[in-house]
This record gives C-alpha cells, structure tokens and sequence, in this order.
C-alpha cells in the first residue's frame, strides 16, 4: 500500500509531496531532512500529533519535521534529557529515589530520596554517565505492548508505581520505551536516541540540584539562571503540596500509588 505524505519543517513554506510505503518508519524518512542542519530531528508532528521517529506511517496527511527550535521539538528534548539523567541515577545509584520537582525558570529542580552521602562529585559522576550515554548514542526506542505483559515488565524493572498507575488509568496498550538494555515509561514522545541530547547541566541548588536545559532560542548553550533566586518561594510551596496531595513525578513518570484518600 502506497501512502501520500506531504512533508517539510514548520518554518518552511515550500513541502515535498513523497509516495512511500505503508508501514515506513519516519525515522527512515528523517534521515534525508536531517543532512546539513545545525539541529537534531528529534520528533514529527504527523497530523497535528506530535510522535516519536518510530512511528509507522499508516495514513496519508503532512508531516512537519521537529528539533529543538520549536515549542513541540524542546518538549521532546526536555522529557528526553530527564529520561537520560533517570537512566544515568538508575545505573549508578540503584537504590536512590529521583524526585523531579517544578520548574524553576528554564531548569528543573530535583532532589534524591533516601541518599546518605550526596555531593558535588555525585553530580558529576551522573553527568558524566549521561554523556557517555550521548557518546554511545545510544537508542531509545519504544515498543507497544498489551497492559497485561507491559505491566509485569514495568514491576520487574523497580516501576511498581508506575505499573499500579497505568492499571488504575486503565491504559492498553502501553509503551514501553528501551534504552540500553534498561527500560521505562513515558507518558511524552522521546528522541530517537542519547546521540541528539548533547546540551544539558547539573548544578548543585539547596537541598537538591538543578537539571538545566538550554532554550529553543538558544539551543547551543544553557539559559541562564537569573530567574531561579525569584521562585525559590514556589519550590517551597511546591514542596509542600506535593506531600499533601501525595504526588510524585519522576522523570516525567508519575510515581506512587495514593497514601490515603485523596
């Protein structure tokens, strides 16, 4: 079956009308857009939903290239980054909680759960797990699976929370997403690989750290941190509701079955 596509990037006028298989994968199609530009393609907008480059074509429609230099691409690259230090904590640190907090002006504040001994070194050790990871490039690739066998694989990895939320979201099929031979939920399409996550930094910040992140304006270097003093009062009051509602979200995972009521 033979499926019409019309395809560019958001910020271009002219589109190429292409002819391909069904079942194509746009990762296979991304290859050739991707030559000679500055950005990683990290994601599509395949009519009007934003997918991951796994994502078959079964549909005519348009497709609309995504990188860091658009609001839908830097939400794909964000969720990525904090996948990628999720993967990098989980490798070196097994037994540690990650809790990813609110955001505090372009970065994100996070802390560990249940750490004894957690310094400067310890950041650098993960950032650096996470580079290696880039220097890899290693793939991160989903798979749908049905709720009754993704479920089980979410509980043996150490996802138990997470598995108990997806049975209460009544959610099948599920996607599973891998990544050096560790896998994970997400909720938000990811980039294809660690190989396009190149611009990213962790600097201690009161009881935590801070997961920064460079901006679609910039997205070479860091933003700035001028703005994370003015909202230190919204961490705390973030922090507190958290315990009283009893949510918990880490690594974009939704982590942590109700304590009581609510």
């Amino acid at each position: 079956m033979t499926i019409k596509l019309t395809v560019g990037f958001l910020d271009q006028r002219e589109m190429d009308q292409l002819e391909v298989a069904g079942g194509t994968c746009l990762r296979e199609l991304a290859e050739g857009y991707g030559k000679g530009r500055s950005l990683p393609l990290i994601g599509a907008l395949y009519n009007h939903r934003v997918v991951d480059l796994y994502t078959p074509v079964n549909e005519e429609g348009t497709v609309f290239w995504l990188d860091m230099s658009s609001v839908q691409g830097m939400r794909i690259y964000k969720q990525s980054i904090t996948m990628l230090l999720a993967q990098a904590v989980r490798e070196l640190f097994p037994h540690w909680f990650l809790d990813v907090h609110h955001a505090l002006g372009k970065h994100t504040y996070c802390e560990f759960v249940g750490a004894s001994h957690f310094s400067v070194r310890t950041l650098e050790l993960i950032e650096a797990q996470m580079r290696k990871l880039v220097a890899e490039d290693e793939p991160i690739v989903p798979t749908e699976l049905p709720a009754k066998e993704a479920l089980p694989l979410l509980e043996r990895a150490g996802y138990g929370n997470t598995s108990y939320l997806l049975r209460k979201m009544g959610r099948d099929p599920i996607c599973i997403y891998r990544m050096g031979g560790q896998i994970f939920h997400s909720f938000h399409s990811l980039a294809p690989s660690a190989g396009c996550l190149h611009t990213f930094g962790l600097l201690p910040y009161e009881k935590g750290f801070l997961l920064c992140y460079p901006t679609r304006q910039t997205p070479r270097t860091l933003a700035p941190l001028a703005e994370v003093p003015k909202l230190a009062g919204v961490l705390t009051e973030s922090k507190e509701w958290t315990k009283i509602l009893n949510v918990y979200n880490v690594a974009g995972l939704l982590k942590g079955p109700p304590r009581c009521g609510i």
